[in-house]
């Protein structure tokens, strides 16, 4: 029996690229927080997309069907509530809207941004005065957006302000390449990730004392296998470049003082159990089976879903580019224990706080 909704739109053939979202955002809009949307059309490739679209924008997806008429997707308005979890502060978020020129033209796009759309910047001593009321103000997470932020020639130092006021991620959609880990990072011999998340390991490794076990784990074009094989659950970020296992630079196998760095790296991107911060999607460590300490830290990052062995369209990172951190000087040691392979089950490709349909593993 189909789940019954507050609000039925038929899409017909629309995807995300040809005119889906004004029809959702219209729905929403005459939705209240509870409410539930059901949304049918005839091309099966938005389910990925709305499932994506809903944990970015806070929705949740929770039903879908195949009929005659296609296939329905029922959301629910809002995110679902979470036991015991307070809710989070009004002003605790804030979105800048850095500037709305942009050098793409997506017929999606919610604020018409575009290379001919005025660039209306906020500019950077505006966005350095807000950086400054909004610690104040107890603002928590800033997200730096647009248009296209980085055609601004300030945009390190936006970030710059707006990353020691408070957390700042940002979205990047530059190509992506599984390259092998720089000297100034420790790791095992040959370990490789997405170079994306590279200025986020440096950033790390100059602040925790961290040996990178495994990174991409997969197939290489000249036919050999970056990583370890057969180590980690099916459809691991392991297996997009856009995840790692962490033990302490100096080796242990027990959970003794060698371990107080990892430990605060994983309370860092995690300080609560199963609820990461940005850009981490998910955390492995205490309280998580073949993780912890005395095993191994997994750090996930945020990404476009992927299919396995394939690169993500974006990644989700700490704005660190611009801190001034410079390349750890610590030597790469000899060795290092890997890590075991994680519990059974996957990985469902979500954002930061979502819930995933699949059990998390590393």
């Amino acid at each position: 029996m189909p789940t019954r909704a507050d609000i039925e739109i038929d899409i017909g053939s629309k995807t995300f690229a040809s005119g889906l979202l004004p029809d959702l955002i219209g729905a929403l809009r005459r939705s209240r927080p509870g409410d539930l949307v059901a949304v049918t059309g005839s091309t099966p490739s938005v389910g990925p997309e709305l499932e994506t679209w809903c944990r970015f924008t806070r929705n949740t997806l929770v039903d879908t069907s195949v009929g005659s008429n296609g296939t329905r997707w029922v959301l629910r308005c809002g995110e679902a509530p979470a036991v015991g979890e307070a809710d989070r502060p009004v002003g605790s978020r804030l979105w800048l809207y850095t500037n709305f020129d942009c050098n793409l033209r997506c017929d999606y796009c919610c604020v018409r941004s575009s290379p001919k759309a005025p660039r209306r910047a906020l500019g950077l001593d505006r966005v350095m005065r807000i950086a400054s009321e909004a610690a104040e103000l107890g603002v928590r997470e800033i997200f730096v957006t647009g248009g296209e932020p980085f055609l601004l020639k300030d945009i390190g130092e936006i970030l710059t302000a707006c990353a020691e006021a408070a957390p700042t991620t940002r979205l990047v959609y530059a190509a992506g390449k599984i390259v092998p880990i720089p000297a100034s990072i420790p790791h095992a011999e040959g370990d490789m990730v997405d170079q994306r998340i590279i200025p986020n390991l440096r950033w790390i490794a100059a602040r925790y004392p961290i040996y990178v076990t495994d990174g991409y784990s997969g197939p290489l074009p000249n036919g050999e296998h970056a990583g370890c094989n057969g180590c980690h659950v099916k459809n691991s970020d392991h297996y997009n470049g856009l995840a790692v296992d962490i033990v302490p630079l100096t080796p242990s196998s027990k959970c003794d003082a060698n371990w107080a760095g990892i430990t605060r790296l994983a309370l860092f991107a995690e300080p609560e159990q199963n609820k990461p911060v940005p850009p981490f999607r998910w955390v492995g460590y205490d309280g998580d089976a073949g993780h912890g300490c005395g095993n191994h830290l997994h750090l996930s990052w945020n990404h476009a879903v992927a299919p396995l062995f394939q690169l993500a369209e974006w990644v989700e990172v700490m704005a660190v580019n611009f801190t001034g951190v410079k390349p750890s000087k610590k030597k790469k040691p000899k060795a290092a224990p890997r890590a075991p392979a994680g519990p059974p089950g996957g990985i469902g490709q979500v954002l930061t706080g979502g819930v995933s349909a699949r059990p998390h593993g590393d």
